[in-house]
């Protein structure tokens, strides 16, 4: 994440529209190109894209493997089922650390974190002695499993919520663009979702 932010209540709204923007220049420039390929091609079905190891790098705002880390990762996720294309996701690594992983792998998941990485209340008690779980979600695996149960089932239809007619944009936030452009205003909603509805009749809502 370049341009790193000091996150606060204020600002939160500054690395959340990250993941938007970059999904976004994503679908405009990468996979646009591998779907002029595939038409070139007259390949059907189309070139399939898989992704991994997709995460939020930051080690300057004390932000790594907090909630709020977990929902970037989130979002990514969700961004990413907006284009057909992507058909698989895998995002950083299974068992890791609080930086990397989905899952814990060891009982101090923050011990190797640089110190701009750490979450105020780890650094309260200091890396090495802030205790994690051995194979519990890291704050990014919880985000991410909660996606995971959503999907999982038969004959699982995604759509995106529509919440234009009752939601508003979020304008006045400043921030970088893709390009390192500074921008002082954003046209994205301030409410983002999805439905996933299954053949066993139920149906969640993010």
């Amino acid at each position: 994440m370049s341009n790193p932010i000091d996150f606060g209540p204020y600002n939160i709204g500054q690395m959340f529209i990250k993941p938007f923007i970059k999904g976004d220049d994503l679908i405009a420039n990468e996979l646009q190109a591998v779907e002029d390929r595939s038409s070139a091609l007259g390949l059907n079905p189309p070139l399939e894209v898989w992704l991994t190891e997709y995460n939020m790098n930051d080690d300057v705002s004390n932000n790594v493997g907090t909630w709020a880390h977990g929902l970037f990762n989130a979002i990514q996720t969700l961004k990413y089922l907006e284009s057909p294309l992507i058909t698989h996701l895998s995002s950083h690594a299974m068992t890791s650390d609080a930086v990397y992983g989905n899952i814990f792998e060891s009982n101090r998941g923050f011990q190797n974190l640089a110190e701009g990485q750490l979450p105020e209340n780890v650094k309260l008690v200091g890396a090495g002695n802030f205790e994690t779980t051995p194979y519990g979600f890291t704050a990014s695996g919880a985000a991410q499993n909660e996606i995971v149960l959503a999907m999982k089932g038969t004959g699982m239809e995604a759509h995106r919520i529509d919440f234009s007619p009752n939601s508003t944009a979020i304008g006045n936030i400043s921030y970088f663009d893709v390009n390192g452009n500074y921008v002082t205003s954003s046209n994205l909603l301030n409410l983002y979702g999805w439905s996933f509805e299954k053949e066993e009749g139920l149906k969640l809502s993010f």
